[in-house]
């Protein structure tokens, strides 16, 4: 089975994150998926260890600067960027292991091999013999 992989640059970046919850069109259905959502990262954050749920949250949600987050810590800089990176890496893994793909993706595979077969009889049909 594949793995559901979550894009690094989404965690790397909280308004691109702000961007997908917020860039769609108001509607009760994607409205109660986005609250789902925000339930989701809202648990994968809890789950973290709590110093690097603290530097998580410092550095990608308040925006401190890594030598803000380091002073008011009382820990190195390179110590943020390290718990940083091991928060990031945690949260992706919990994320994983929460949204399977076959979940995501229970629409059907019916449907698809429906459309592959429509388009492959199309394609067959119009073949023109060599």
């Amino acid at each position: 089975r594949k793995k559901l992989l979550i894009n690094d640059d989404i965690l790397e970046n909280p308004e691109k994150m702000e961007r997908a919850f917020n860039n769609t069109n108001n509607s009760p259905e994607k409205d109660m998926i986005r609250e789902e959502m925000k339930k989701i990262l809202e648990e994968a954050i809890e789950y973290l260890p709590e110093d690097f749920r603290t530097v998580y949250l410092m550095r990608d949600v308040e925006e401190m600067s890594v030598k803000e987050t380091a002073a008011c810590l009382s820990i190195s800089e390179s110590n943020v960027k390290i718990r940083l990176f091991r928060a990031k890496a945690i949260l992706k893994n919990y994320l994983e292991r929460y949204l399977k793909p076959e979940d995501i993706f229970e629409f059907g595979n019916h449907r698809c091999d429906a459309v592959v077969e429509g388009v492959m009889n199309f394609i067959l049909s119009s073949a023109k013999p060599v």
